[in-house]
């Protein structure tokens, strides 16, 4: 193969990797900017401040996935298991949000956001078992019982926590229940 065509496949999959991971970013940061800094903040999509906001949570965002990356360093687990074992545990909380917001009638937002967060702390707990364990050898034994939890049943696990934990949600009361739903 001549010298400059291989400079140019290597040009094409840096830019395409790129691609890809310009777009994550972009896209974790605006849900993060716009779904959760926004209404918390009481700002408006137009203020300076919201720009600044999105530019930390593009930083913070790329900090996480370098972080998640480097976890899984040199463990000898093909990429597309990682991939799948990571998408997917984000996965079932997304489904049980859909779910909950289907079949539970009296779920509100507040439940979702709830049963999901929790979803999402369980299931990090559960995908970085492994590395959590060779990191703190005494960890508690439900941890090394984790570590064996194959990848295709991270969705039905974060899905089932989040329906678990949005239904006890919706049990707790607000002081304003209609502005919640």
């Amino acid at each position: 193969m001549p010298h400059g065509l291989r400079g140019l496949i290597v040009a094409a999959l840096t830019a395409a990797a790129m691609g890809t991971i310009s777009s994550s970013l972009n896209s974790l940061a605006a849900a993060t900017t716009h779904d959760l800094w926004l209404p918390i903040s009481k700002h408006r999509a137009e203020d300076p401040e919201t720009l600044k906001a999105a530019r930390k949570f593009t930083l913070m965002w790329a900090v996480v996935l370098i972080g998640g990356a480097l976890l899984y360093k040199e463990q000898g687990t093909p990429v597309v298991v990682i991939a799948l074992a990571i998408a997917s545990f984000t996965y079932g909380p997304l489904l049980g949000g859909f779910f909950l917001g289907i079949f539970w009638k009296q779920a509100r937002q507040r439940d979702a956001i709830a049963g999901m967060s929790i979803a999402i702390v369980a299931m990090s707990l559960v995908v970085f078992a492994k590395q959590l364990i060779a990191w703190f050898p005494n960890f508690p034994v439900p941890l090394k019982g984790a570590s064996t939890i194959a990848w295709p049943w991270y969705v039905l696990i974060g899905t089932s926590i989040t329906l678990l934990f949005g239904i006890l949600s919706s049990f707790i009361p607000s002081s304003n229940r209609t502005a919640s739903s």
